[in-house]
């Protein structure tokens, strides 16, 4: 057995003494000519042994009954029969016109003895949808006899209104035969619709799009839609590519709806898929003109600017603080009389000292509302309410005591050496100051004696709270003018 196309080699071998002189192949009954191009050379092996073969090439003339035949000075012998089968591909199955147009049929005969085993149909909808599609195995049960080589295999596609595209391959075990056809059902209702992506979602709609299976040859399309009312949406259709679309708008900002889209013909009707979606509630963009922020030593951020904002996708109070595209915090502002105030921490301390100079920083504020948020701002500058913590001062001109020197490693120790040089100094400080006023008041009072004898006045002490002082005021003015 052979497939059409395909070679096989036919090898006859004979042996007889004296060796064979005379061989030939024979095909049913007819000899193949010596000089064939498809003999190859014999090959004697023996004395009494030789082989001949001839290479064939499957098809419907080279199919047959073969026989060797070898003949040498005394007689001739002939071989068994051997049969080669020659394996035919099926026809490619054409479409064949019924009465009722919704079943698909098409016609496929055969050669020789290459019987259909089944056929495979494959078809699509020739609509950008691609919904209705269906796939069959029609056995050879189902087969309609036209004759003895020719077959006959139909589909049922009753209720599949569309155009279709029928890819139909009969098979006979050895070969597969493919054909592609166009079909078109009879004019019916609507077929399956089917909502495919939701766009354009915003606080008062959204967009659907759409794709329904069609002949459209049934007359005109209407087209509604179910979970909110008829005035809200608008729709669109391509009757070539069986697309469609329906703009909602009018709706309810921060709402859940429930949506399908149904379309109908005087057939009937087929409704979509149900859609749930929810309208966005996207605040506003805030005005950030009049805003502050400001950061402590402690990376505490406060920001104040004016919010001014109405309506119900406006009132959250929740705002989200970026540095570029930086999320630095998402927080819930105090507002009063549209004043809002915002506290968070934020960490940008370096090594204990605040290093922050205005313009390393530069924030943006949205406002937000569950998933949804507004534009950023313009940028606000975040400045520093302190000035950097100084670090310590080094004077190279300036001779310290070795006692009072600053030891870093030992904190404790040094505050103490610093107060005792603190007593030091003090001490220092009084011994001076008593040994000055003795020292004073020794030379005023020899002064007083002096001045006293030669003005040929006595010196006189007088107790004190003695009331006589102001009678010898001469005295103490004569002392006093010393």
């Amino acid at each position: 057995m052979v497939k059409k196309g395909s070679s096989v080699t036919v090898t006859c071998r004979s042996d007889s003494f004296p060796v064979a002189t005379v061989h030939s192949l024979f095909r049913n009954g007819v000899v193949i000519p010596e000089n064939s191009p498809t003999k190859a050379p014999s090959n004697t092996q023996t004395e009494t042994i030789i082989e001949w073969s001839y290479v064939i090439t499957g098809s419907h003339e080279t199919e047959g009954k073969y026989v060797c035949e070898a003949d040498n000075t005394v007689g001739s012998g002939r071989s068994s029969e051997q049969e080669l089968v020659v394996l035919f591909p099926p026809e490619a199955p054409t479409i064949v016109a019924f009465d009722a147009v919704d079943v698909f049929c098409w016609s496929s005969g055969f050669l020789g003895r290459s019987p259909i085993s089944n056929f495979i149909v494959s078809c699509k909808s020739k609509s950008a949808c691609n919904y209705a599609e269906f796939n069959s195995l029609v056995p050879v049960t189902n087969f309609r006899t036209v004759n003895s080589s020719r077959k006959v295999f139909c589909v049922n596609v009753s209720g599949r209104s569309a155009d279709y595209t029928c890819t139909v391959g009969a098979n006979n075990g050895a070969f597969d035969v493919n054909t592609s056809t166009d079909v078109s059902t009879r004019p019916g209702k609507p077929g399956p619709i089917q909502i495919s992506e939701v766009s354009n979602v915003i606080d008062i709609g959204f967009t659907l799009s759409w794709c329904v299976e069609f002949s459209g040859s049934s007359g005109p399309l209407t087209f509604t839609i179910i979970g909110v009312s008829a005035d809200k949406a608008t729709h669109s259709y391509d009757a070539q590519t069986h697309q469609g679309s329906t703009v909602v708008a009018g709706l309810e900002p921060d709402t859940e709806y429930k949506v399908q889209i149904r379309v109908s013909n005087s057939l009937g009707e087929a409704v979509s898929n149900e859609l749930t979606q929810r309208t966005t509630c996207v605040p506003d963009i805030l005005n950030v003109t009049d805003a502050n922020a400001m950061i402590d030593n402690q990376g505490t951020v406060t920001i104040t600017f004016t919010d001014a904002r109405t309506g119900p996708c406006n009132s959250n109070n929740t705002y989200v603080i970026r540095n570029g595209d930086t999320i630095w915090a998402t927080v819930r502002g105090e507002r009063q009389d549209n004043i809002v105030t915002i506290t968070f921490e934020q960490d940008l301390m370096t090594d204990g000292d605040y290093e922050l100079t205005d313009g390393d920083y530069e924030l943006t504020i949205a406002a937000k509302n569950g998933n949804d948020e507004s534009q950023r701002s313009a940028a606000v500058l975040l400045q520093s309410t302190q000035e950097p913590t100084p670090g310590p001062v080094d004077n190279p001109t300036t001779e310290v005591p070795e006692i009072c020197r600053e030891d870093h490693s030992h904190a404790g120790f040094i505050s103490a050496i610093a107060v005792l040089c603190v007593v030091i100094l003090a001490l220092v400080i009084v011994i001076v100051v008593l040994s000055c006023r003795s020292r004073s008041s020794t030379t005023l009072e020899g002064n007083r004696q002096q001045a006293a004898g030669e003005a040929g006045y006595e010196a006189v002490d007088f107790p004190a709270g003695d009331k006589s002082v102001s009678m010898t005021k001469s005295r103490i003015y004569g002392v006093a003018g010393l």
